[in-house]
């Protein structure tokens, strides 16, 4: 029989997958147990602290060989993204340093930053190099794992402050927050622009920053 693993903060199905022995998050996603948590969370990257989440037995795989031959069985697991758009001026060299590894390249056209990561990593650090002006370095230093669904108030104010619109992430819907929100809605136009929190604000804050 299998059982509950409660999620824990910055963990998500990759890292949950992987803690448990298991290649692919989708066996975990996809499992029918899991039918109120896929409902719940549509993004199997965006967990929130207390989540539920069915582990399956592990059922035995059989393949075919011939005997006395030398067969090579490769297990290959579901590769761990992690996915950045930076909205500065391009080019910029980068170095993205993860999981006590370090990657470089040149942001994309259109600010994409792709790499694949270990899926047990929480931390990352990403250093910006504007080509032919290392004197403006730029680091950011990223928690991986710790973005709550939209849904949720946290998940809204650390959209809001990414997006520099200078907001603390408490959970709770204060003065702060709606001030936040209301510069956000000026920004984008939105017909309200009071701080509420609409069913529009959330729609356009998830289009805008998650993409």
């Amino acid at each position: 029989m299998g059982f509950i693993h409660v999620v824990d903060r910055g963990e998500c199905l990759s890292s949950i997958a992987q803690l448990h022995g298991f290649l692919d998050w989708r066996t975990l996603y996809q499992d029918p147990h899991n039918d109120a948590l896929r409902a719940l969370r549509p993004n199997p990257n965006l967990l929130v602290r207390g989540d539920k989440v069915y582990i399956p037995d592990k059922e035995p795989r059989v393949e075919e060989a011939a005997t006395g031959a030398r067969t090579v069985f490769q297990a290959t697991a579901a590769p761990t993204r992690l996915r950045l758009v930076y909205e500065g001026s391009l080019p910029n060299d980068y170095e993205l340093r993860v999981g006590g590894r370090s990657f470089t390249g040149t942001v994309a056209p259109g600010g994409l930053i792709d790499h694949p990561i270990p899926p047990e990593a929480t931390e990352a650090e990403l250093v910006l190099r504007p080509r032919g002006a290392p004197e403006l370095e730029d680091r950011w230093s990223l928690l991986l794992g710790e973005l709550e669904p939209i849904e949720t108030i946290g998940g809204v104010q650390a959209r809001l402050d990414n997006l520099g619109f200078a907001c603390p992430v408490s959970g709770v819907l204060d003065a702060e927050t709606e001030a936040a929100l209301a510069a956000y809605q000026r920004f984008r136009g939105l017909s309200r622009g009071d701080g509420a929190l609409d069913d529009a604000t959330r729609a356009d804050l998830r289009v805008f920053h998650d993409g």
